[in-house]
């Protein structure tokens, strides 16, 4: 079992303010996307996903692992943090600790 720090924050026009802090314990970083998206109202649902991220007519994607994996972008400078998209204007990290 890992543990991730995951901090979240609020992008807006003239600053970025940190809105929750947390510590998941997980899996993998896979894992604690899912459990932060169980627990963040920060987090899109499947279906504000779907539409905010397809640009396309196919609504109907189902969100499993494949498509919350093609979400999450390891960090090329620095070893054990990810980048998730998980909703708009906002920006959510995980540290893996």
């Amino acid at each position: 079992m890992k543990t991730f720090a995951v901090t979240i924050k609020e992008c807006g026009f003239y600053q970025t303010t940190v809105v929750s802090r947390r510590k998941i314990k997980a899996i993998d970083v896979l894992d604690a996307v899912k459990q932060l998206r169980a627990k963040s109202e920060w987090c899109y649902n499947d279906k504000d996903l779907v539409e905010w991220i397809n640009t396309e007519d196919e609504w109907d994607v189902p969100v499993d692992d494949e498509f919350l994996s093609a979400l999450i972008q390891e960090d090329d400078d620095i070893d054990g943090v990810y980048w998730a998209m998980l909703g708009e204007e906002i920006e959510v990290k995980f540290k893996e600790i």
